[in-house]
């Protein structure tokens, strides 16, 4: 079947559907052709005839280059043979995933996309070849006085600059709570990639019952995981202890020590929760036991509070 929706001038519109002939579908065909795929079609996204020849009959039509260009733009028969030379597997691979970047770091949110603003299709190859994605190579694109980098000084550059992951092993060294080497200290801060998982948290909080007042402590462990430029693996602990207060005096916070051994980092945080956790009474002390107001009082085991 063929969807047909026809509209006019005062917002007026019909829409049908019509059987699927061999001259329908050879006049959908054409128009595709004619409009999709044409010379002119992908100039207006800045490919030249000789890219379109190349394009044309691949998956990469004008419309879709034009979704690209918040990633890459494709200029000349370079940049279209190179790609095609990956598949879009193998681009999502080494970071630049042809869907579209989630969050573009370069290209307006509201407006057209421009194309000067777009790393070529050859360069982005050259970029893919280095082990560096997308993210890096735009956050790498410019200069401090706003000039663009030449694909070279971006890959020397990726080397000298710690990336996000680089930058977070930074700040949990900053924060060890023991000696580091400075063998590790030198591959982390060159670290490609960084995962963070939760380990273990325990928390004790109390909410008021009389209003929005409160107060919380909590101890956590997380196991930080950080992969070098070689593909090797190495892991931080930080263990980490928080506090909240929610009421005339509001404050909150959080500290963390960060340790290079799981073992080392379980035992600290054993200790973090043990000092935060309701202090024992003197031995030969029992704690007194309160009346219960009755099963209908909403009471706190806590303090004893009743409402």
């Amino acid at each position: 079947m063929v969807y047909v929706h026809r509209s006019s001038m005062g917002g007026f519109y019909s829409e049908y559907a019509l059987p699927l002939t061999d001259d329908r579908l050879t006049v959908i065909d054409e128009y595709a052709e004619a409009f999709g795929r044409s010379a002119a079609a992908y100039a207006v996204v800045g490919a030249n005839t000789q890219a379109a020849a190349l394009l044309s009959g691949t998956a990469f039509t004008p419309q879709r280059l034009y979704r690209l260009l918040e990633l890459m733009r494709v200029i000349d028969a370079d940049d279209a043979a190179a790609l095609t030379a990956r598949s879009e597997d193998e681009w999502k691979d080494a970071g630049w995933s042809l869907g579209g970047m989630t969050k573009p770091v370069h290209q307006p949110h509201y407006e057209p996309a421009d194309p000067a603003k777009c790393w070529r299709v050859t360069e982005a190859a050259q970029f893919a070849d280095s082990g560096i994605d997308a993210y890096r190579a735009y956050e790498l694109r410019t200069d401090g006085d706003g000039r663009v980098r030449a694909v070279t000084d971006v890959i020397a550059q990726d080397l000298a600059v710690p990336n996000e992951a680089g930058r977070t092993a930074i700040e949990l060294l900053e924060k060890a709570a023991e000696t580091i080497p400075e063998t590790l200290a030198a591959e982390l801060s060159a670290a490609r990639t960084h995962t963070s998982a939760e380990v273990a948290k325990w928390s004790n909080d109390h909410h008021s019952l009389f209003g929005p007042q409160g107060s919380g402590v909590s101890a956590d462990l997380t196991r930080h995981d950080f992969t070098l430029p070689g593909g090797e693996t190495r892991s931080l602990w930080a263990v980490g202890e928080g506090w909240w207060d929610y009421g005339i005096d509001a404050d909150a916070g959080h500290e963390a020590k960060t340790y290079m051994s799981d073992r080392t980092a379980r035992a600290a945080w054993r200790e973090v929760r043990d000092k935060l956790r309701k202090p024992q009474l003197p031995a030969g002390r029992q704690e007194p036991e309160l009346p219960c107001p009755g099963p209908d009082v909403v009471h706190c085991d806590n303090c004893g509070s009743t409402r």
